[in-house]
């Protein structure tokens, strides 16, 4: 029980940390660390009629307060190091999108978490192909808008959070990316760095608004379309790639550089997918 907890505090951390960064997706760890179908099934369940029987304590509990802690502690170290060292912590942010892609490729022919799942296709299947250049083709699009200027009221704090945590629980679609189109990112990120309470508990209720929604759209596509959807995920991190790529190119680092830290975000990414799949052979 204690190594569970520890491991989902761990998963925490790391989603905490991705979400802080403008063009990596917290659901991106869930998915390679093995708990984002369980995240997506114990979200959808949430009942505000009854919320306290409705959470899943077990999970939320330990994970919540990894991702927590993870923003308080990285805001300040993710934002000096974008400062300080942009081509090389977006090299390492591109390995870790290219390697979690081809992770949650091999994924698509695993046996589903939701009961009632129809049977998947193989991963050769033209449709499986097709819904990943879809996501591609989506998510190279996207990253590639121009931010909105938009004020700083209370109401857009609010549907900020809401349509952040829905791009957080879509692996290749980053929230914090989401929020930098918004022209909210700086904003929410001071005032994290500043705990500026009422922003932030606006924010978290427009968070808790989103999941309620679409937790439960997405266990849907899940559950009746779980191969085509896990495909579409695949071309929305490849497709992603673009803002990093953007963003090496204009550091102007240099190439050697760039690809040790690519190799490093990719190394590192393997090793915590190899160490949970460990941990989770022994439980």
């Amino acid at each position: 029980m204690k190594q569970d907890w520890l491991w989902l505090f761990l998963k925490g951390l790391a989603m905490g940390a991705a979400d802080v960064v403008p063009g990596v997706s917290g659901g991106t760890i869930a998915l390679i660390t093995g708990i984002y179908e369980r995240l997506v099934g114990a979200l959808s369940r949430l009942d505000i009629r009854q919320p306290f029987k409705s959470i899943d304590w077990r999970l939320f509990v330990p994970l919540g307060l990894g991702i927590v802690v993870a923003v308080l502690l990285f805001a300040n170290v993710i934002h000096g190091a974008l400062e300080n060292f942009p081509g090389q912590t977006y090299a390492f942010f591109f390995g870790l999108i290219l390697v979690s892609a081809w992770l949650v490729w091999q994924k698509i022919t695993s046996p589903p978490a939701f009961a009632g799942t129809s049977p998947w296709k193989r991963r050769g299947d033209v449709s499986s192909f097709g819904a990943i250049a879809m996501g591609i083709v989506f998510a190279y699009l996207f990253v590639g808008l121009n931010p909105l200027e938009s004020d700083h009221s209370l109401l857009t704090v609010f549907l900020s959070g809401a349509v952040a945590i829905m791009a957080m629980m879509l692996p290749g679609i980053s929230g914090s990316f989401l929020l930098l189109f918004l022209g909210q990112y700086e904003f929410i990120l001071n005032a994290v760095r500043g705990l500026v309470l009422p922003v932030l508990i606006v924010f978290v209720l427009g968070i808790a608004a989103g999941v309620l929604v679409f937790s439960r759209v997405l266990k849907h596509l899940m559950q009746k379309h779980r191969s085509l959807t896990m495909a579409f995920l695949v071309g929305m991190m490849l497709g992603s790639l673009r803002l990093p790529y953007r963003e090496i190119v204009a550091a102007g680092t240099s190439l050697i550089s760039v690809i040790a830290f690519v190799v490093i975000g990719f190394a590192g990414v393997l090793l915590l997918e190899r160490l949970a799949q460990s941990l989770y052979d022994r439980s």
